[in-house]
């Protein structure tokens, strides 16, 4: 397992969050799902390897073998992540002791198209889980599902989006999502979500460069990334700022299904980049215990 090292001041651990995970093709040469490509994702039409989940369905963060680029939007990553074994069953603050299952996609969405008929989850071997709420924040591209109610613990459910949901300029998803968790034995409340506001559809962010320790230039990153230096960050003892070296710090470039957002890029000068790091700024405070 290869991973996106970066590192940064006051943030350093907190930016870890928002790390990709990197893994370079090891044995048959699959990837890590996060990453996408290979043996985790359903063929088109064909079986998808998430039990209850439709054909051709793939887990987020996957790359869509049917059709991929700029304008077709993607579900890049979920909370729960699929696999998870030990999910909690409900979310603190949610009304009816229920439970929050959200999904990032990779550009604006239409929301009309994003409601309780193409973001839906059900247990194993049951129906969809009625009533739910389904929302989505246009700022931040995320989807949310609420449930009426907590989860039944020690069950696995299914998560899906369908390719009903559209762009906002009418794109459909190339191939449906799912992806599966399971419930914890005990029945427990989890933290809200932690609003991470601008920076939460960006693969990366981060206020100093990163290393990629993979040993081929296999390294593929799903999302967009904000690299915003901060005055004397380093990178493997490189001055990381206007002045210096930014971005790559060591090994091979990854590839990116994304833009970069830099302010050292002129088309950016802070403008977006600022924003966002602020965001995630806040985001580390609000979770910050007071001294």
């Amino acid at each position: 397992m290869n991973k996106f090292e970066k590192i940064s001041r006051p943030m350093m651990w907190f930016m870890a969050l928002l790390l990709i995970t990197l893994t370079a093709g090891c044995g048959s040469g699959g990837r890590d799902p996060i990453l996408g490509g290979g043996d985790f994702g359903g063929a088109p039409g064909g079986p998808s390897p998430v039990p209850g989940a439709p054909p051709g369905a793939i887990v987020p963060g996957t790359v869509c073998s049917a059709a991929a680029g700029p304008t077709i939007p993607t579900v890049t990553s979920s909370n729960p992540t699929n696999g998870n074994q030990f999910v909690t069953t409900s979310t603190d603050g949610v009304a009816g002791g229920g439970k929050i299952i959200t999904a990032t996609f990779s550009i604006a969405m239409n929301p009309s198209t994003i409601n309780q008929t193409t973001f839906t989850l059900k247990p194993v071997g049951g129906a969809d889980l009625i009533p739910v709420s389904v929302t989505y924040n246009a700022s931040t591209n995320v989807a949310t599902l609420t449930t009426s109610s907590a989860l039944l613990p020690d069950t696995s459910y299914t998560a899906i989006i369908t390719q009903g949901a559209t762009s906002a300029t009418g794109t459909p998803l190339a191939c449906s999502y799912a992806w599966n968790f399971k419930t914890a034995t005990t029945a427990a409340s989890s933290p809200a979500p932690v609003n991470l506001g601008l920076a939460a559809p960006f693969g990366i962010a981060a206020t100093a460069g990163v290393t990629n320790t993979a040993t081929a230039p296999n390294t593929t990153i799903n999302g967009n990334v904000v690299l915003h230096p901060v005055a004397g960050a380093t990178c493997n003892a490189v001055p990381v700022d206007a002045t210096g070296g930014f971005g790559i710090c060591g090994g091979f470039p990854p590839t990116i299904n994304g833009q970069v957002i830099s302010p050292l890029f002129p088309a950016d000068a802070g403008a977006t980049s600022g924003p966002i790091v602020a965001d995630l700024q806040a985001a580390f405070l609000s979770i910050t215990p007071p001294a």
